[in-house]
């Protein structure tokens, strides 16, 4: 009886020393924190610390919905609208460029537009951003950029395939078709604010 409560004793030692083992091997404590000093440690992290940060960002982003009201009033040629965001009540927008065919209208400072209908063709609205280029630009889109270049994660993985495009024409920030270290280089720079986004049109997705 003795040996058996010896030998039992014994595997419980060895099975917590391994369990111990495993945990100091295996678990590996990384920043609850992703900053540009530190981004590139988080490149080869599982898929669920990713998911953390990106779940983290998502919460804190603040959406403001944008909307167009049209033909608020209009003629037979025209046709005045509006194009409004809300940040508390519906403000208007100034600066977007609102197209019909080939007439062009710019938004006054409250966000109405009146464009001329004669011409052949839809509404298409422009968002011009006067904002600060940092708008929904973090380091974690540069861990992100860094995963798909060396193919931990690429985007062609992502489903459906309309987000893994808009990650694409996202991260391809100096419209060369090509995301590559350029690329990074390019959202380091801004971030620090020693250089801004290349290229003089930006994209939104």
């Amino acid at each position: 009886m003795k040996n058996n409560l010896l030998k039992m004793a014994t595997i419980v030692v060895i099975a917590a020393s391994i369990t111990l083992s495993c945990s100091k091997e295996v678990a590996k404590v990384y920043p609850n924190e992703m900053t540009i000093e530190n981004w590139e440690e988080f490149v080869h992290v599982p898929d669920d610390v990713i998911e953390r940060f990106v779940t983290e960002e998502l919460e804190n982003r603040s959406m403001t919905p944008v909307v167009e009201d049209r033909s608020l009033s209009h003629g037979r040629a025209w046709q005045l609208g509006r194009v409004r965001a809300w940040s508390g009540s519906w403000q208007g927008i100034q600066s977007v460029n609102v197209t019909n065919g080939s007439a062009t209208s710019s938004t006054t400072s409250s966000g109405y537009y009146i464009v001329n209908t004669a011409t052949s063709g839809s509404n298409a609205v422009c968002m011009d951003y006067t904002t600060a280029e940092l708008n929904g630009v973090s380091t974690l889109d540069l861990v992100l950029i860094q995963r798909h270049i060396l193919g931990i994660a690429p985007f062609d993985n992502i489903t459906p395939e309309s987000d893994a495009a808009r990650r694409y024409v996202a991260s391809d920030l100096n419209h060369d078709g090509t995301i590559d270290s350029d690329d990074i280089d390019a959202i380091r720079a801004t971030i620090l604010g020693s250089a801004p986004l290349p290229g003089n049109n930006m994209t939104f997705v």
